[in-house]
């Protein structure tokens, strides 16, 4: 749940005047120290496979590109909202776990709010695991204003979480998608919400689709969900809950393959977006998978 997930004390580099009212007022609720469902993180779950993900809901192959469109209330006004997701080829460890990057961009009206990188891993069972993000802040402009990170085996306190389970089932418990105590406040559980559904975007309709419903405990009455098409991946994000001011609703409007000049030039971004993070000494650097694997 993005929407709800920013806390100014995380901010490494910038004052308090870098956050919204609203990020302000979601920093101050208490939340559960440990999450209220956990997941048993285990490196030895994983092998020398953990960064290659072939979960047939989530599935993330290096040079693909999401982009979605649509709209969210901020202030009181509806604003549009566009996110590019890409699977980069550059691969890190992690807590003893070979992760792969995923690179996450938001827009507000099409102006940068934040570029985050997220680190991902599949275990032997096919469940995809979130290990820890590096997000950073910008305001108006462009203008870079700051970075926060939480890294699993680095950051005491903080746990791995499941972005997508193997076999999500209808009235399984709900699960942590990962955990980063104050003054991070990441808290982002879920839980299958409808299985077996059919929706329809400017790129076509899907049937059997899986939604999820993302959602923080110490927020209650306000959830995000997430439609997942087999073989595609997250197709169309909505929202549950009266409470819910932003009322953010997307769809995927591209699916795109980069070329092999472009995803070179993603890569040194991305690398040069790394090279930012403030706690990055303590793990190995990011580097490019090799071909063919």
């Amino acid at each position: 749940m993005k929407a709800i997930r920013i806390a100014c004390a995380a901010l490494v580099l910038v004052t308090a005047s870098a956050c919204s009212d609203r990020a302000r007022t979601v920093a101050t609720i208490e939340r559960p120290s440990p999450p209220p469902y956990p997941v048993n993180f285990d490196p030895s779950i994983f092998d020398e496979t953990s960064a290659t993900i072939d979960n047939e809901w989530w599935p993330l192959k290096p040079g693909t590109q999401m982009t979605f469109e649509g709209s969210a209330f901020e202030d009181g006004e509806r604003i549009r909202r566009r996110v590019v997701f890409t699977v980069t080829d550059l691969t890190k460890v992690i807590a003893g776990v070979r992760v792969l990057v995923g690179w996450d961009r938001d827009y507000n009206d099409n102006e940068l709010s934040e570029s985050e990188l997220i680190f991902l891993a599949q275990d032997k069972d096919g469940n995809v695991w979130h290990l820890g993000e590096y997000v950073e802040h910008y305001e108006e402009g462009g203008h870079f204003a700051g970075g926060r990170l939480w890294l699993v085996g680095y950051l005491e306190g903080a746990k791995a979480g499941i972005q997508m389970t193997a076999s999500p089932k209808l009235g399984a418990p709900p699960y942590s998608q990962g955990f980063a105590p104050p003054p991070w406040d990441w808290d982002d559980n879920a839980r299958v919400y409808q299985v077996g559904q059919r929706t329809c975007i400017r790129l076509g309709c899907y049937s059997d689709v899986l939604v999820i419903e993302e959602f923080e405990p110490a927020i209650p009455g306000i959830s995000q969900l997430k439609y997942y098409a087999r073989g595609v991946g997250s197709v169309r994000i909505g929202w549950l809950g009266e409470e819910d001011e932003e009322r953010e609703t997307m769809e995927l409007v591209r699916l795109a393959t980069l070329s092999p000049d472009e995803l070179a030039k993603t890569r040194a971004t991305v690398l040069e977006h790394e090279s930012r993070a403030y706690m990055y000494g303590l793990t190995p650097p990011a580097e490019q998978v090799e071909a063919g694997t």
